[in-house]
């Protein structure tokens, strides 16, 4: 089983109707692969309603404070059954380029694949861009329940900071970077890197630009 992996909360409509847009995206790009979405349970049951018509596999989840709900994605980590999971922000449209890369890491048989398409990402895992291969360790790193109790509080870049802390060091030894730049040149032996002009732009809409949601 093959999976993307989307963290949905709140409730603006810039995530929900671009991850539904995804959906369709995904059935044409990610043949094969499983949309997963840990949506927060008090979302517009429409909304919902919308996403699992489109092919989506609902978890519904309790809200938590802040930004506690951008870690529930990282839940296939840790399902047997999943032997890749790629993890995405629920407003950004997945696109062929990207596909191209997945394909590559895959048959490169790398552990970790990470994708670095603007010049401003400076994390060394991008929390909405990466994937890891089902064997990567599991074992060795019991699964957080992602709550308050646990020390979580939901601050911006707490779920990259995980990765970094706890998830980098144990696959690290086994990882493809993909690193977009205007000039297409090289950052280093470790990397593919892809001229920036090549990528398929993020699509990142305002929540200004969409209505009512529809019922």
């Amino acid at each position: 089983m093959r999976v993307l992996s989307y963290s949905l909360y709140g409730d603006q409509l810039c995530y929900q109707l671009t991850l539904l847009m995804n959906l369709g995206l995904i059935a044409k790009i990610f043949p094969g692969w499983e949309p997963w979405i840990y949506a927060d349970r008090t979302i517009d049951p429409t909304m919902l309603k919308y996403l699992e018509n489109r092919g989506g596999k609902l978890i519904l989840m309790d809200p938590q404070p802040a930004r506690i709900g951008s870690l529930w994605r990282y839940d296939p980590l840790w399902h047997s059954e999943v032997e890749y999971t790629l993890v995405r922000d629920a407003d950004e449209l997945v696109s062929a380029t990207h596909k191209a890369a997945v394909d590559m890491w895959i048959d490169s048989g790398k552990l970790l694949y990470t994708a670095h398409t603007v010049p401003a990402h400076a994390r060394k895992i991008i929390a909405a861009l990466w994937g890891i291969r089902g064997d990567w360790g599991r074992e060795k790193l019991p699964q957080p329940k992602w709550l308050p109790e646990e020390g979580f509080t939901g601050y911006y870049g707490e779920d990259e900071d995980w990765l970094d802390n706890h998830l980098l060091p144990l696959v690290q030894h086994s990882w493809l970077k993909f690193r977009a730049n205007k000039e297409g040149v090289m950052d280093g032996p470790e990397f593919v890197s892809i001229p920036y002009e090549h990528l398929t732009p993020y699509y990142r809409w305002s929540n200004a630009q969409f209505g009512a949601l529809p019922q």
